[in-house]
C-alpha cells in the first residue's frame, strides 16, 4: 500500500498520456472497455515503479535522479 497519494490532476495527466490504454510492454488494451460485455469501465491502476520509502517494495537506499527516472 502506497504512503504517498497522487493528485488528481496527476492521474488525469497519466491516463492522457496512456491513451487510455495499458503500458506492459506488448499488451496495449482498452483499459475503457470490457473486452467481453463490451460495457464501459475504469479497469485502470496507478502503481509506483519504485518503492516509497526506502525499506519497501522495489526499494533502493539510493534515490533516482531526475534523468534516471
Amino acid at each position: 500500500m502506497s504512503i504517498s497519494s497522487i493528485s488528481d490532476k496527476n492521474k488525469y495527466l497519466l491516463w492522457v498520456k496512456a491513451g487510455g490504454n495499458c503500458q506492459y510492454e506488448g499488451c496495449n488494451k482498452s483499459l475503457a472497455q470490457d473486452i467481453v460485455t463490451k460495457r464501459n469501465f475504469n479497469a485502470a491502476y496507478i502503481a509506483h515503479i519504485v518503492a516509497d520509502v526506502a525499506n519497501g517494495p522495489r526499494g533502493d537506499a539510493t534515490p533516482l535522479t531526475f534523468a534516471g527516472r
